[in-house]
């Protein structure tokens, strides 16, 4: 049985960069990415909105005639 360090190291894989973008450093990288996440979160928070709004719409008739029973 031969060990895992006793093998030949391979060469690392070569990769070709994508011909047009250019380099970012860590910084561009993590603003692009808080930009990313911004985006997300407000489209969370816009679907969020939306749901609760219709989940209120929905419980304003049940109360309204809750309200309306018990009055009569």
């Amino acid at each position: 049985m031969s060990e895992p360090w006793s093998e030949a190291p391979t060469a690392p894989q070569q990769t070709t960069p994508a011909p047009a973008a250019a380099p970012m450093n860590l910084l561009e990288q993590m603003q692009r990415l808080l930009a990313d996440l911004n985006a997300d979160l407000a489209g969370l928070d816009a679907d969020l909105q939306s749901s609760a709004d219709r989940a209120e719409a929905r419980r304003r008739p049940e109360e309204h005639s809750a309200e309306s029973a018990a009055r009569g």
